[in-house]
């Protein structure tokens, strides 16, 4: 809702209102658990860096030389490209070997749940990951990422949002005066 706001207020000088329904919102952030509870699937639960799916930690956040990265390392057919993309890069640079680039990712996480992988896979697969990224700026990842396929993003900490020239430019840190209540 924003972005549109932003772009009329580009267009025409006036913007919009954005009207959220916390309601709605809530609902759709958390369908999936809902649907995972009728299913009887493993319950989900958010955790610092990723998401648990009962025994199961998916990790997002990852190394990097200069601070750190955001990885989707998900399994399923909607990720069927983006995940092997990742490993066969990984593999390239002597990061793993055939085996883990070959992995059946499409089905992997059904493998995961019905015990024809052990729940320390995952484990292993992030810290290839880690390893990977580990020695690598931000910048070269992205880069490398864009190029690749690769379902990644750069985690900026709160100095490098401080110091991003669009929002400078903007007005975003300016407080104004302060006055003694």
């Amino acid at each position: 809702g924003v972005l549109y706001a932003l772009n009329e207020r580009g267009a025409s000088g006036r913007g919009q209102i954005v009207d959220v329904s916390i309601q709605i919102a809530y609902l759709q952030a958390s369908f999936a658990y809902a649907l995972n509870e009728a299913w009887d699937n493993a319950p989900l639960g958010r955790s610092g860096e990723g998401i648990n799916v009962g025994a199961f930690k998916l990790r997002w956040g990852y190394p990097a030389a200069d601070g750190e990265v955001s990885i989707t390392l998900l399994f399923g057919a909607a990720f069927k490209e983006f995940t092997p993309n990742l490993f066969r890069w990984i593999w390239e640079e002597g990061g793993c070997d055939e085996a883990t680039r070959d992995k059946p990712w499409e089905d992997l996480i059904v493998r995961l749940l019905d015990g024809r992988e052990p729940a320390a896979e995952l484990d292993r697969l992030a810290d290839i990951v880690a390893a990977h990224t580990a020695n690598r700026t931000k910048a070269e990842l992205v880069e490398q990422a864009r190029q690749r396929r690769v379902l990644l993003a750069p985690v900026a900490g709160l100095t490098e949002v401080m110091e991003l020239p669009h929002l400078a430019e903007r007005g975003s840190w300016d407080v104004g005066p302060i006055v003694a209540g």
